[in-house]
């Protein structure tokens, strides 16, 4: 082999490159502003007295005893986090208005409709309630009411869409599954027939990949949908009614004990935290370990410095 001098040859710029300023004083300032106006922490309960709301279906129960007990919030939320927040709130709020403003007949096929927005709905048996985005109601040529239909419109980032809609990683994922609880459980409460889940994404994808996946490449850049049969979402409600009624057991009988901090992983199986700090959950069978994971969640907790420290 022959070895030749390369120092004369150009090398990688291992630069920072061009640099923002250090101090972003206008974005803040702007930034400021605008979450001033535009975010809210939480809104009150649709019904009074509620312990449990609709849109924290499939919780950590940890998270459900602090949030029922009004513990202190030990990791809020900061301004990227507010601001990303508030973004979605706003466009979710624009969609309804839009909506509600053009409204015509031709969505669903049948003689005509009726849709009420931010439908207030309640399970007393677990003491929860939820606002619906949109409840339709189909009437058939007698002008009778034959079929209801709950929508739930979620916004989401870029990523988080194409994961769900499109096939860029692997066969798409579909709605997450506690959207689909949520959505559930006020379809329960209201003796829906169908749930329809909306996303709406913050990004667009390629016109090729939409074709792919939906009949107008156009709008399903960033829009997509699922439709749940009540075949299909009345197993999720259910199964969400017995843990969030196993949950409120727990915490009143009796009243000073710690729940155990427990989730259901991506199979629908309930597992069990064993550390906050990285998320990581098990699950167990006479005491052999037979699968494992990390849960997000934890990662966003706004109980997390809490729940480590009161320990598993």
């Amino acid at each position: 082999m022959i070895k030749k001098n390369l120092a004369d040859l150009p090398v990688v710029n291992t630069g920072n490159g061009v640099r923002p300023d250090s101090d972003p004083f206008i974005g803040r300032a702007i930034a400021k502003a605008w979450l001033d106006v535009n975010y809210q922490e939480g809104k009150a309960h649709a019904v009074e007295g509620s312990r449990f709301r609709f849109s924290m279906a499939g919780t950590c129960s940890r998270l459900l005893q602090y949030y029922d007990a009004g513990a202190e919030v030990t990791n809020p939320p900061d301004a990227a986090d507010a601001w990303r927040m508030g973004l979605g709130t706003m466009v979710h709020t624009a969609i309804q208005e839009y909506f509600e403003a053009s409204m015509v007949n031709g969505i669903f096929d049948c003689n005509y409709y009726t849709v009420e927005m931010e439908t207030k709905t309640s399970i007393p048996e677990i003491l929860g309630s939820g606002h619906v985005d949109m409840l339709f109601t189909l009437f058939d040529k007698d002008e009778k009411p034959y079929r209801k239909v709950v929508v739930e419109i979620k916004t989401l980032n870029g990523f988080g869409f194409k994961m769900a809609a499109t096939g860029f990683k692997g066969p798409a994922e579909g709605p997450r599954r506690d959207h689909i609880k949520q959505a559930a459980l006020s379809a329960y409460a209201l003796d829906a027939d169908d749930v329809i889940m909306c996303y709406v994404s913050m990004e667009n994808v390629s016109p090729s990949l939409a074709g792919k996946y939906c009949d107008d490449p156009e709008f399903g850049r960033f829009t997509a949908q699922w439709t749940y049969s009540k075949a299909e979402w009345m197993p999720l409600a259910e199964a969400e009614i017995r843990r969030v009624r196993t949950i409120l057991s727990q915490i009143d009988h009796p009243s000073d004990q710690l729940v155990a901090p427990s989730i259901e992983n991506d199979n629908g199986v309930q597992v069990f935290i064993t550390d906050p700090a990285s998320g990581r959950w098990e699950l167990t069978h006479e005491d052999q370990l037979i699968d494992s994971g990390k849960a997000w969640q934890c990662g966003y907790c706004r109980y997390r410095d809490r729940c480590i420290g009161d320990g598993i």
